[in-house]
């Protein structure tokens, strides 16, 4: 017998928040079975190390012209 779960996923709130203007197509219904269980995983992970990454980037420059801005 196979079930087949709803998962509710907001990838912008897996990776660490929103912000003020959400995504609204950030949220997705996603069929979970057996079968694709750990391809949504994997999916899901690449998505939130690429948020993170992203994420991470603008802190970088954002911090990189706060520092050009104080130097000058």
């Amino acid at each position: 017998m196979n079930k087949t779960f709803v998962l509710c996923v907001c990838w912008l709130c897996l990776a660490g928040g929103c912000g003020s203007d959400p995504d609204p197509n950030a949220a997705q219904m996603i069929d979970v079975t057996p079968g694709n269980a750990k391809n949504i995983v994997d999916q899901t992970a690449v998505k939130v190390d690429t948020a993170i990454q992203q994420n991470k980037e603008a802190l970088d420059a954002a911090i990189d012209a706060q520092t050009r801005s104080s130097a000058q």
